[in-house]
């Protein structure tokens, strides 16, 4: 059980739990598609906030702390075509 058992999203072992590297990378790609789409006015800032705080929600269930804090430091959202 060197690998993990995949479940739900998550690599789980007896003593921790991860996200699947999968899941952080299309995350990763939403937010990219999220930041563009906002500099744009496509989407507006509640559905955004909306999105980021489902994904903490779910990556909170995880040993995450390390990879949250990696990946909200690119969470600068500005109007205007500005990222």
């Amino acid at each position: 059980m060197a690998a993990g058992l995949a479940f739900v999203g998550f690599r789980v072992w007896p003593t921790h739990r991860l996200l699947r590297k999968e899941n952080v990378r299309g995350f990763r790609r939403r937010l990219r598609w999220m930041k563009r789409a906002y500099a744009r006015e496509e989407i507006e800032w509640q559905d955004v906030k909306l999105r980021l705080n489902s994904w903490l929600g779910h990556a909170k269930q995880a040993n995450s702390g390390r990879l949250v804090r990696r990946v909200s430091a690119d969470w600068t959202f500005a109007r205007g075509g500005a990222e």
